[in-house]
């Protein structure tokens, strides 16, 4: 049924996203993109992301690491590492919720969903924090928002179950809530750090994928080999090893200023 959910959804999005899309005006026919291996189109208009396409080569790697920075790079090491350790529990977390805590799977949905829509009216408030105090702060707060209610949850997991369902749907919807915190602040510290901004943050995306991957390769095994019950610790080792890297890396001279 869930499937059927979303694939009525995506369906229904497909008119509005029409009548909502401005056209751009198409380019002259004779134009053609600036790139070393372009793939190969019929025609070459200015608004066809074909002409956005090409092969990796390893200029376009040397052109990467020249907006990279030292501290942007241990910036993203942070983000990896923990953005891994809380894919491992969101990869599992309906059946997680049901299996160590007795929470229903329903349960533990909506109130996702209700968190994530709460989460909404906190992105105006990150931002005047961020701009005020600047957004290695607000980092800080939400990975510590976040370590405190994955130890909840661990701890949880060493008390009689009729005791958990309630006290772990409230550490779950904090994690939830954290994320407008770490959504402004690592978009904000990305846009400080990084030396070209359209292509750092092209690479803290590709990042950010790669950490729900390794997460949610290791949120299976680890549940495989120890049991639902060690996935929150990968939650609080991630939150941790991030609060730690926000902690001690330099600010940006535009934050430092603050």
């Amino acid at each position: 049924m869930s499937l059927w959910i979303s694939g009525g959804v995506a369906a229904a999005a497909i008119l509005p996203a029409l009548l909502g899309t401005p056209s751009i005006p198409a380019a002259p026919l004779d134009r053609r993109p600036a790139l070393l291996h372009p793939a190969r189109h019929a025609e070459w208009p200015g608004g066809s992301p074909q002409r956005l396409y090409h092969h990796p080569v390893a200029g376009s790697l040397r052109w990467l690491r020249a907006s990279m920075s030292p501290r942007f790079a241990l910036l993203l090491a942070g983000w990896l590492v923990s953005f891994a350790g809380s894919g491992a529990f969101f990869s599992l977390y309906p059946v997680l919720m049901q299996a160590e805590y007795s929470v229903p799977p329903g349960l533990s949905s909506v109130g996702f969903a209700v968190a994530a829509s709460a989460g909404l009216f906190l992105y105006a408030p990150a931002g005047r924090w961020a701009g005020r105090k600047g957004p290695l702060s607000l980092l800080r707060l939400g990975y510590g928002a976040r370590a405190a209610a994955f130890l909840v949850l661990w701890g949880l997991t060493l008390v009689p179950v009729s005791f958990r369902g309630w006290p772990a749907l409230a550490a779950f919807l904090l994690i939830v809530l954290a994320w407008s915190f770490l959504g402004v602040g690592s978009t904000a510290q990305v846009a400080e750090l990084s030396r070209r901004e359209g292509e750092g943050m092209g690479i803290f995306n590709a990042v950010t994928a790669a950490g729900g991957v390794l997460g949610a390769l290791a949120g299976g095994a680890v549940a495989g080999a120890l049991g639902f019950a060690a996935v929150p610790v990968l939650g609080v080792a991630g939150s941790i090893v991030g609060f730690l890297v926000f902690l001690f890396l330099p600010a940006a001279p535009a934050e430092a200023a603050r």
